[in-house]
This record gives structure tokens, sequence and C-alpha cells, in this order.
């Protein structure tokens, strides 16, 4: 069995130099951090592209992550099937920025529960979780991970457990998902809203119908969110386009924070010069209307693994 993972997509996702990934991460923290408003969070929401696409948007979610002992990683399974919340055997994921620590005894507990399972083959090639891997090397480099991959079956079973880790205290939850996929640059934002929309209003009927890679593992937030009593909050929203990309086949892409109702602008509307500056400080492209609504939850649908595989956007 192999120790440490090693990383499947530096080089192409993102830097594969260790020097050249440590300027990029500090140049796009530097950016999300111009952005940054409202306390830290317990848990956050954030692309998984490459970093010319998604890397701000991703940045602007590491920013807002509060500092723990031990980051829970939630992500979709894009290239081995499973059916249930896949853990990953090894004692370290590797980057050019050096090892990053499993969690040995949280992942040997979650183990023996009987809705996990355990998946090298579903780990090695997966890029979902790998590329936050640099931002939480970057921000919060004591931290061990727990990771897992999400898929097809319900992840409703696994949330006590995972609620449970996050309760004990000094741990925090990263969820990887994109948006909707391979669309007009317009049509891609109208769907993306019409999502998000749904998803802080708490309709999560309406979300499941929508466009998202990493539906388990927003559903499995949504169910923490519930049981810890967190709100949801969008900070930031782009599509592949804004980096350079084609405007007739984009990926839609957010980041969102979780925290207690009441906590930092959680579950309350922002008002009067607060409002303002919180307008003027969104991305051009981000939803508006009822998108900006805070709510308890999320969910997502399988985008397209083999063209994600070809390209990093």
């Amino acid at each position: 069995m192999v120790r440490v993972r090693p990383p499947a997509v530096a080089g192409a996702f993102y830097p594969g130099e260790e020097t050249a990934l440590r300027r990029v991460v500090r140049r796009l923290f530097a950016e999300a951090e111009a952005e940054a408003d409202g306390r830290p969070a317990p848990a956050v929401v954030g692309p998984h592209a490459g970093y010319q696409y998604s890397g701000v948007v991703a940045a602007r979610a590491h920013a807002r992550l509060a500092h723990a002992r031990r980051v829970i990683l939630l992500g979709p399974s894009h290239y081995e099937p499973v059916t249930r919340p896949a853990l990953a055997p090894f004692e370290a994921f590797a980057t050019p920025l050096g090892e990053v620590k499993v969690d040995l005894e949280a992942v040997e507990r979650l183990a023996h529960e009987p809705h996990f399972t355990v998946s090298a083959e579903a780990h090695l090639p997966e890029h979902s979780l790998e590329v936050h891997l640099p931002f939480l090397q970057e921000r919060l480099p004591e931290a061990q991970i727990v990771p897992c991959l999400m898929g097809i079956g319900d992840p409703a079973p696994v949330v006590p457990a995972l609620a449970g880790l996050i309760s004990e205290g000094d741990t925090a939850l990263l969820v990887s998902t994109d948006l909707s996929h391979y669309h007009p640059d317009a049509a891609a934002r109208a769907m993306d809203s019409a999502l998000l929309d749904s998803l802080l209003a708490g309709d999560l009927d309406a979300v499941r119908a929508g466009e998202a890679c990493g539906r388990g593992a927003l559903l499995a937030l949504a169910g923490v969110a519930m049981l810890l009593g967190w709100k949801g909050k969008l900070i930031a929203y782009a599509t592949s386009s804004q980096a350079g990309g084609s405007t007739s086949s984009v990926v839609g892409y957010a980041a969102l924070a979780y925290a207690t109702s009441g906590d930092a602008g959680f579950g309350t509307r922002p008002r009067g010069k607060a409002e303002k500056r919180e307008r003027d400080s969104r991305p051009r492209s981000q939803p508006t209307g009822a998108a900006r609504r805070e709510g308890p939850a999320l969910v997502s649908r399988p985008g397209h693994p083999s063209r994600e595989r070809r390209k990093p956007q």
C-alpha cells in the first residue's frame, strides 16, 4: 500500500514546482483578502478547477476558513464510482509544497462506521480534494486532514458522524464542488443563480434538479449545517470565461461560508452602509437577487468526468 498519495494534477491544475506554486497561492490569497469581509467560518465551499480558472474564488473560500487543527475534506469522485463515502488509506497527501498529514485516528474511527468505505483507487486520480491542499498548506500548515470522496449514495447516514467530529472542536469542514458545466456563459450564470437561490433558500428539491458535480458533498454539508445550526452565505462567484476562456462553454464557480446563525451576518441581511460595502465588494459576476440570501444547505448533480479530466477548467 502506498503510504503517501502522490499529486495527480500538479503541473496541470496548478504549478508543479514549489517556488512557483507558493508564489501563485500567495498571490491568490492577496487578491482574495482584498475582497474579504466577515469572521472565520467553520465550513466553506470552494471550486476545484485549475487555478487559472477558479483560483481566486477558491482563495476567497479559504480566506474565510477558520483556523483548525483538523480539516474534513469532502468532494466528488469523478473517476472511480463509489456508492458510499470513500475515505483515504494514506498517511499523507503530497503536493510540491510538501506533505499534508492525514488524521489517522479520525479516519480509523469513521472507517469503522458501517456507512463509510476506504478506497485508494478513488483517491489516487482525483483532483477535487488535491487542488485545495496548497491553500491549506499556506494558510493552515499544521492542520491534518480527513479526506473523503462522496459517491452516488445517500450521504444522510454519515452526517451524524461528520457532525460529531466537528463538535469535538478544533475541526473545520471544506466542501469542494464546481457548478454548471459546459454551457454558454449567459446560460451558465442563469443556471447557477437559480441553483444558489434555491440552495440559500433551503429548497433542496430544487437544488437537486440543478447542476454541480459535488452533490453528495453538498448534501452532507446540508445535513451537518442542520445539526449544528449553521447558515450559509455566498461570498464569491465567477465563470471560467473571466480567466480568458471561451464564453461558449464555461464552468461556474462559487465560494460560500457557513457559520452559526447571527454570527458575522449569517442568517441576517446587512443593512445601510454595510449592505452597500458588501454590494460594492462583490465580483461583478456574482449572481444577485435571492442568491445573496443566507440559508442552510447545499446540493448538486454529477458533472462530466471525462471532460474534466482533459482540461482543468
